[in-house]
Formats: structure tokens, sequence, C-alpha cells
């Protein structure tokens, strides 16, 4: 667990060219989420073992911890699963909720690594809590809406996600409450939709690559080496796992923070001001 303190600290993300940070592009919201990402690994890690923890305690609670923390490549069995929904419900509920804290609490952190502001891990968490009951409202209206999308077709959906993916930065930000949040959403990111979800979809090819190679490597060396092994790689999965699952979160922060500057001519200097 100690994995995210021997990495190397990283420079904040560079200043951009004179007039670049205007521009929305793909190439700024992706360089700088990495970069973002990169230099705060450690604390990001923290943060994301904070949301883990609760959840898993839940599981074994409600006793499904063996099927959702096993080694990887371990089968489940069916019936076991359709036995136990209800507990299954339950413990999504909680992740969701504990994700979308995780979400605010890196809102605060991308916003201010992009204004060369140290981020503090007790402060990552304060802001994530402090607007924990907006954020979760806003959630559930984004969770619907985006459902909606996809019952009605698969593309609808997709704009529906794309159109408010920065909601959740504009509850933190902002303070518009829940539907005003996903209003505002709607209307900055109309006209560059397009780009969010090129950039999105990088995120998630880089996150499902990196879930492929885990489950596929470890459960090889678990075949090799016993079950020593196959612990060894579950802790190594979940340790990969939660460390670039925060970039999932920071984009939308990043995507938020260009978008503000390209529509609105907003430095972050002043978006780092409501934190004060």
């Amino acid at each position: 667990m100690n994995l995210p303190a021997t990495i190397p600290a990283a420079p904040p993300p560079a200043p951009l060219a004179v007039g670049a940070e205007r521009r929305f592009t793909v190439g700024n919201l992706l360089s700088r989420s990495f970069s973002i990402w990169w230099s705060n690994l450690g604390k990001f890690f923290v943060l994301a073992l904070v949301v883990y923890v609760p959840m898993m305690v839940v599981a074994v609670a409600l006793g499904v911890g063996n099927l959702f923390f096993r080694t990887p490549g371990a089968q489940v069995d069916p019936a076991a699963i359709s036995g136990a929904m209800g507990a299954f419900a339950v413990v999504w509920l909680v992740a969701m909720a504990l994700l979308l804290v995780q979400m605010a609490a890196l809102t605060y952190g991308a916003i201010q690594s992009l204004a060369g502001q140290p981020v503090q891990l007790g402060d990552l968490l304060r802001a994530g809590l402090r607007r924990a009951p907006v954020v979760l409202g806003v959630g559930v209206i984004c969770y619907l809406a985006s459902v909606l999308g996809f019952v009605l077709l698969i593309v609808p959906g997709l704009i529906v996600l794309t159109a408010v993916s920065v909601s959740v930065p504009v509850a933190v930000v902002e303070r518009n409450g829940i539907f005003g949040s996903v209003r505002r959403s709607f209307q900055l990111t109309k006209g560059r939709r397009l780009a969010i979800f090129a950039a999105f979809l990088v995120f998630f090819a880089v996150f499902m690559g990196v879930s492929a190679f885990v489950n596929l490597v470890f459960p090889a060396l678990a075949a090799l080496g016993g079950q020593i092994t196959g612990i060894v790689g579950m802790v190594i999965s979940t340790v990969v796992s939660l460390a670039i699952g925060s970039l999932g979160a920071i984009a939308p922060a990043v995507a938020y923070h260009d978008l503000r500057a390209e529509k609105e001519g907003v430095d972050t200097a002043s978006l780092v001001k409501v934190f004060g």
C-alpha cells in the first residue's frame, strides 16, 4: 500500500502559451488531466482508499465481500450472485455515493493544482464532504437522465452523458444547486461535446487497457504460483485500479475549467477563490 509514496513528485501542470488557456482542445484536456493526476498521485490514491475501505466494509458486513473482492480471474458462481441481489444493490448505492464525494474532492484538487496551489489530503476530504448533499443529488439526476437516453438509443445516452459531464464540478465551484448544476453543464458543454467525448474516450481506453492487463497477467501468475501469488495479485490489481480510477474524476474538473476559460474568459485564480 506504500506504492504511491515511492513515485517521484512531478511539477504542477505547465502554464500554457499566451492565449492557449482560452482554447478548449482535446490535447490540453488530456495533457493537463494526466499531469494533475501524476503530480498528486499519492494523495489521490489515499483519497481513493478512503472511499474503497467503507465500501469493502459494507460488502463484508452484508456477506458479499467474497463476490466483490476476489483474486483476478477467479470464477464467480452465478447462483451466489442471484441470491445476493439485494446486498449487491446496497453496496452499489454506497459505492456510487462515495465515488461522487470523491469526485467532488478531486474537483477541488484539480482546480487547486491548475492554479499552482498545494493540494492537501485534509482539504480534499473537507471539500468533498462539504458539497456531498448537492453532489449526491446531481449524481442521481445525471444517472436518471443518462439511463433515459440509453433507453431511447445508445447515441442519445452518450450525448446526455457528455452534456452532464461537468455537473459535479459546477456544483462544487458555482454552488448552483442540483438542477441548476445540471442545466449549467448542458450550457457549458454545448458546442464542445464531441471534443469532450473524444477526450473521455481516451481516458476510458486507458482505464480498460490497464484493467485488461491486470486481469490477464495476475490470473496467469496465480495459476503458476498458487494462492499466495493470487492474493498478491489481488492486492496489486486493487492498488492499480484505485490509482488509475482518479483520472475519471479529474478530467471533468479540467474540462469545466477549460470551458469556463474559453467561453467566459474566467481565469483559474477566480475559480480558486470560491474555496477560500
